[in-house]
């Protein structure tokens, strides 16, 4: 007669805070530890490093826009000669980059954006030209200097070949750009 014996493991893995939305998250953990730190809606100020990026807007009722620090590759807006139906709007990146992508398909920066997982988050959008623009307007992050950056924001439904994007050279240059054109692209995420 044999014998069986069952030994259990305990899962083995980092203990940290879990928690996406807390200060002090680490997507490395495996294992919460109870030490999660939340944010106070009066403790936070643009230019605060949280989730993943630095605060560039708040919009008064506990929520706001975060940037990534650094720039990402040269992409193409894609799908020129085609209306994916975007808005310019502060709040409007996030519908406008799904819209991109739906119309769109692969290979377009908002397509880039929204496949993103960077500093442990994984909802990345291309900001719309109102977001962008208030984004260097802060001056978040270091920018290059006499380079496009694009928005999520076409033109119209009528120059449906054409983006905007903007620029620093003397002071903010914000440009319809041809969809087709590699420009450089500042990932945000909100909370």
């Amino acid at each position: 007669m044999f014998m069986f014996s069952v030994v259990l493991l305990g899962s083995c893995g980092k203990e940290g805070c879990t928690d996406p939305q807390a200060l002090n998250y680490n997507p490395d953990s495996t294992k919460d530890n109870g030490s999660c730190e939340f944010f106070d809606i009066g403790d936070i100020n643009i230019g605060d490093t949280m989730q993943g990026g630095v605060i560039f807007y708040l919009d008064g009722n506990g929520g706001g826009l975060i940037a990534a620090t650094a720039d990402e590759n040269e992409k193409q807006w894609g799908c020129s000669g085609i209306w994916a139906s975007t808005d310019t709007l502060i709040g409007s990146g996030l519908s406008n980059t799904q819209n991109i992508v739906d119309t769109c398909g692969q290979g377009t920066a908002a397509d880039f954006c929204i496949n993103l997982s960077l500093n442990g988050y994984n909802d990345w959008f291309l900001p719309s030209k109102d977001e962008l623009g208030y984004l260097f307007n802060n001056i978040i992050g270091s920018f290059s200097y006499n380079q496009y950056y694009w928005s999520s924001s076409e033109a119209d439904s009528i120059n449906i070949s054409s983006a905007y994007a903007i620029k620093i050279t003397s002071g903010l240059e914000m440009s319809l750009v041809s969809k087709t054109t590699f420009c450089k692209v500042r990932p945000i995420r909100a909370f």
